[in-house]
């Protein structure tokens, strides 16, 4: 942006347009161009006269020096934000933003004191906060590690109308359990667990539900799979849609596409997302698939958890001894099986295969002449992930959170963890990990193994 491009003129980078400047360090932050986005920023807060910029430059600055893992100047700018701006009404949310932030950076610090302090500073000033429900559940956590369990109950109690309920709902359940309340914990457990299908809290409560000698509810997957195996029903199908299907009935499935394409996909989503899959289109099958209601009696799941480019994946999964279903959850997480999906940060492909690890890859595997752009290609890129995952899984003797940890953020990182929360359980180790993104993501591809088990292998 700043060097000769073709359509941002070095002239416009003269004017007096702060809004544009901004805009354009929030495009390297994005980009993950962390020291450029500083230096705009930082050039931003000191030159502009608008008040509203300043604030915005600022937090963005602060943003940036958390990403850079700077936190001792990350620190100081937020402290400067909320004494600066402590009467500040119009942009209150930069406020919250900058305690929450605050108090995150004390909490992994060892501060937690201090964390505990401006989290209730916090939910005080704005009890209605963007971050209330994050700011509740890590409260609730430091009473549950500093063994306050009934206060880390009674605050997890609160969230149990939140979109982090299930959540909140498990760790009930382990602390009433602690505390000696059997009943009220099996209860718990299985509220949690009565889940189709199921995810990584819910599967983790019906594994705690049955250890008490009671099987969960949660609906058999029988119930549904094997239902919407027929081709989509014709009565119901638009011009658009009929001549889609006689298309792919001729082979001519890119021009099938083409019909799909113009489609409005909010009518009949099901059998559009089944001609997608019959196409060969994976990602838009699944794409169309996940965004209907799993309580519809016609939702077809297979759809929503597909087994993609399944005869590469069993072919890759058999010969590393492999639960291919693995793959498939980490593909989902990964790309949600968009085979040209380029990340931020560079990972290419169906796994998202960072060009480096690719080289790594193909030297251990022989693979003469690798170059980037194979990536991109299915085969190369099953394999190639799968035989990454299957050694990290070899690494951590079997352990798949720290696996897909590792998938997530690397194996050092995962290492250095261990010498923290090693003696941990699974949930505990799990809850602990440090960077949200990765906590996040061993949930959720946690939770989709367990889906894909639970539809397929009822």
């Amino acid at each position: 942006m700043f060097e000769d491009s073709p359509w941002l003129h070095k002239a416009h980078l003269s004017e007096n347009n702060a809004q544009l400047r901004l805009l354009m360090g929030q495009a390297l932050y994005h980009a993950r161009d962390y020291k450029k986005a500083k230096e705009v920023f930082k050039n931003e807060f000191s030159s502009t006269g608008d008040d509203k910029i300043r604030q915005e430059s600022l937090i963005w600055l602060a943003r940036t020096y958390i990403r850079l893992k700077d936190f001792k100047n990350a620190k100081n700018i937020l402290k400067t934000f909320i004494i600066v701006y402590a009467d500040n009404t119009s942009d209150n949310q930069y406020r919250e933003e900058s305690i929450y932030r605050l108090a995150i950076i004390a909490k992994e610090e060892g501060d937690i004191n201090l964390t505990t302090l401006l989290l209730r500073q916090l939910l005080a000033e704005k009890p209605s906060s963007s971050y209330r429900n994050d700011a509740l559940w890590q409260l609730g956590w430091i009473y549950y590690t500093q063994g306050n369990l009934e206060k880390s109950l009674d605050t997890l109690k609160t969230l149990e109308n939140s979109p982090i309920r299930m959540r909140a709902i498990y760790w009930q359940g382990k602390i009433s359990l602690m505390l000696g309340r059997k009943d009220n914990a099996l209860k718990l457990f299985k509220a949690a667990a009565d889940s189709f299908p199921p995810n990584y809290y819910s599967a983790m409560s019906k594994k705690a539900a049955e250890k008490l000698g009671s099987k969960s509810s949660i609906i058999p997957a029988s119930s549904y799979i094997n239902k919407r195996q027929t081709k989509p029903n014709q009565a119901n199908d638009s011009l658009i849609m009929k001549r889609a299907q006689r298309l792919l009935e001729l082979g001519l499935n890119s021009l099938a596409l083409k019909e799909l394409a113009s489609m409005d996909q909010r009518q009949y989503p099901i059998s559009i997302s089944l001609l997608y899959k019959d196409a060969g289109d994976i990602y838009h099958s699944y794409i169309i698939a996940r965004n209907q209601s799993y309580s519809s009696a016609a939702f077809d799941y297979q759809l929503a958890f597909p087994e993609a480019y399944k005869e590469l994946v069993e072919r890759a999964a058999h010969k590393l001894s492999l639960d291919s279903f693995l793959i498939y959850a980490v593909m989902m997480q990964e790309s949600e099986f968009d085979a040209r999906a380029v990340s931020h940060a560079g990972a290419v492909g169906l796994l998202q295969i960072m060009p480096a690890t690719g080289e790594m890859i193909a030297k251990k595997l022989s693979h003469q002449s690798f170059k980037e752009d194979d990536l991109f290609a299915p085969p190369l890129n099953i394999n190639f992930g799968a035989w990454y995952l299957k050694t990290l899984i070899t690494r951590f003797n079997g352990r798949l959170h720290l696996a897909i940890a590792a998938y997530n953020a690397g194996p050092n990182a995962v290492d250095e963890w261990l010498k923290l929360w090693g003696k941990l359980g699974m949930d505990e180790f799990v809850e602990n990990i440090p960077y949200q993104e990765t906590r996040k993501y061993v949930e959720r591809v946690m939770g989709y193994y367990e889906a894909y088990q639970t539809i397929y292998n009822p």
